[in-house]
């Protein structure tokens, strides 16, 4: 019997990471960069901190992490994202739902803090999480399964007895590298390899519905 429904937050909270390709290009851009918006989506699943080497990397190495760093920091203060507008259709409705269902709940994301917290209050539904874990609290990154596995031991339930919602095949990874039957938002705007995960659905509806009925789900 599940317990508990572990949630990773951009694409499966608010439909943050177009918004956040476009918008990293567009800093990118001013440094020189030529190429598109999938070029950048490989950063997508990844903490906060590992994505400049990689945006290094897309940019030739001409500069260095601290900064492409200011670049980024200086960027998305002067836009920040408007997580309340991106929010997807029935993510507070479904949180109630799991909560007066009895489900224990955490969001587990490779955001850092300062970022998560502003977000789930902006979309009023800070107060329906058990546990809050970010990526920058010395975790191993996803697809590691360690930030999976913490929450777990938080909310006192057993891997088995969690299911985890995510969209990114990083994310999709680190909860089945930590035992957990794996639910996934379908999204193939970005190439994600979601072939891992036990169920693939349209919206937070029917993972709740599969998460209502037990979540007995057949393995892939």
């Amino acid at each position: 019997m599940k317990r508990a429904v572990l949630f990773d937050m951009d694409g499966i909270l608010f439909d943050s990471e177009p918004w956040y390709i476009r918008e990293t290009r567009n800093w990118m851009k001013n440094l020189g960069f030529q190429g598109t918006e999938q070029d950048v989506s490989v950063i997508i699943g990844m903490r906060t901190a590992d994505t400049y080497h990689v945006l290094s990397g897309l940019l030739e190495n001409r500069y260095s992490i601290d900064e492409l760093r200011n670049a980024n920091e200086t960027w998305f203060r002067e836009h920040p994202v408007d997580a309340k507008q991106l929010m997807f259709e029935g993510v507070d409705t479904v949180l109630h739902q799991l909560k007066e269902e009895g489900f224990l709940t955490a969001c587990c994301s490779s955001s850092r803090r300062r970022s998560v917290i502003p977000a789930l209050e902006k979309m009023g539904i800070l107060e329906l999480f058990d546990v809050i874990l970010c990526g920058d609290e010395q975790f191993a990154p996803k697809p590691a399964p360690d930030i999976y596995l913490k929450a777990a031991e938080m909310l006192g339930v057993s891997p088995s007895q969690c299911i985890v919602y995510e969209d990114s095949a990083r994310g999709i990874a680190s909860g089945k590298n930590a035992g957990m039957t794996v639910i996934a938002r379908k999204d193939d705007r970005f190439r994600q390899d979601q072939s891992r995960a036990d169920a693939l659905v349209s919206d937070i509806y029917e993972m709740h519905a599969l998460a209502a009925e037990g979540g007995n789900i057949c393995r892939k």
